[in-house]
């Protein structure tokens, strides 16, 4: 882990994104609100797309990728905060630096824009993300709502100060 670099995407690392996302999305399936056979076949175009719309980290461990997240609106109450989005770190780098490092870049990014507070939702189940989120300033809401992709099962939302 000597090499890892966490730094926020630009166009030409659609290749990255793809990459890091579709490992989520296999690794991972029931985290997240996208399946892999949607993205998978996806070109390069828009993956780049998707980063010029909004910030992405990535973490590079010498020149594998092996962590990203993403920071967009979230609707809560009728009113948009800033939210979080896609937070993924590859299995042999959890309890890593790598999840905190890429949080913070988003919590640093969304402050410098003058926002206070910093949503997310964490799939009910998922308990290594919702304790990292935890440990991290995170608290249910008590907002639960059902997977688009799958109505049984739920998502909570969190929410930290920034």
């Amino acid at each position: 882990m000597s090499g890892l670099l966490i730094r926020r995407a630009a166009p030409n690392d659609a290749v990255y994104a793809r990459t890091i996302r579709c490992l989520a999305l296999s690794e991972s399936p029931t985290a997240y609100g996208t399946r892999l056979d949607e993205v998978i076949s996806r070109p390069l175009r828009y993956w780049r797309m998707l980063i010029r719309q909004r910030p992405w980290f990535l973490a590079l461990d010498e020149n594998d990728v092996v962590g990203m997240v993403t920071t967009d609106t979230y609707g809560f109450n009728g009113e948009t905060y800033p939210g979080v989005y896609g937070m993924y770190v590859a299995p042999h780098f959890r309890g890593t630096a790598v999840a905190p490092s890429l949080l913070n870049e988003v919590k640093t990014l969304n402050a410098t824009r003058g926002h206070q507070r910093l949503f997310l939702d964490v799939v009910l189940g998922n308990d290594r993300a919702e304790h990292f989120y935890r440990r991290e300033g995170f608290v249910r809401i008590g907002e639960l709502r059902p997977l688009d992709r799958d109505p049984r099962r739920f998502m909570t939302a969190m929410v930290c100060d920034l």
